[in-house]
């Protein structure tokens, strides 16, 4: 959650217009913090002013995280029956740097110390994750991380930059077998592996696997698998890390 939130003074009139304000209130805008009354937008157009954060021996509890918000008893029933939109025009992390972030239709700016940085907004609808983390699979594999790792690093030096071939992974019983094929060479390598559930051949771009053996420490990783179009997971038993990897088509 931000340390704090702002609202300009554009975004405030905007509202003045589109929402049903009520009378005799100073509508509050600027920077919002936990404690501090901020402005909501209820069903029906309707606003109205509330104070963020829940009172908790004299302090003021609003942390909520959105996956397990529907697990803790202060903030359940709120989060199921009072639901309300609050508009802002960006948001502060929590970093000593105080570091500022800014939304507009196609953009989001990040503003901290004497750095300023733009970035276009992703459009269209983004992945849901949540949906996508899926406990599921059809196979398993159990391989040494450093085999594969440097399997598919000289699966990658076949690779020119900009090409988008990808590497094949194709799983069968106890072997998975790493190949590629391009104008500079070609690589076929087999490593032995730990498998439950069906045979399975899948293409990926190696420079995501890449990023994502290299700051795993475990001897060994295990990888789920669904199918050759759904992404497949580096995670281990107690899920300190997840890693969610997209497959690419290839032609076999």
């Amino acid at each position: 959650m931000c340390g704090r939130y702002y609202l300009d003074e554009q975004l405030k009139y905007d509202l003045t217009r589109w929402v049903i304000i009520p009378d005799g209130h100073i509508f509050p805008y600027g920077d919002i913090h936990p404690g501090e009354e901020g402005f909501i937008i209820l069903k029906g157009h309707y606003g109205d002013y509330k104070t963020w954060g829940y009172p908790l021996n004299q302090k003021r509890v609003f942390n909520a995280r959105i996956e397990t918000v529907l697990e803790k008893k202060m903030f359940k029933e709120d989060a199921v029956k009072r639901r309300c939109i609050i508009p802002i025009s960006g948001f502060y992390e929590w970093d000593r740097a105080h570091a500022q972030y800014r939304f507009t239709n196609n953009h989001i700016l990040f503003e901290f110390d004497n750095t300023m940085v733009v970035s276009r907004l992703i459009e269209g609808e983004y992945f849901k994750i949540n949906q996508m983390l899926s406990s599921d699979y059809e196979t398993k594999v159990v391989i040494n991380k450093k085999e594969f790792l440097d399997s598919i690093d000289r699966a990658n030096l076949l690779i020119r930059e900009g090409d988008k071939k990808p590497i094949i992974i194709n799983i069968t019983d106890g072997s998975l077998e790493v190949k590629v094929q391009s104008a500079i060479g070609s690589l076929n390598e087999d490593i032995d592996i730990n498998k439950e559930g069906k045979d399975i051949m899948i293409g990926f771009n190696p420079k995501f696997l890449i990023d994502a053996l290299r700051v795993i420490d475990d001897e060994t990783v295990d990888i789920y698998l669904v199918n050759p179009k759904a992404p497949c997971f580096i995670r281990d038993k107690e899920e300190n890390y997840i890693y969610l990897i997209l497959p690419v088509n290839f032609s076999a």
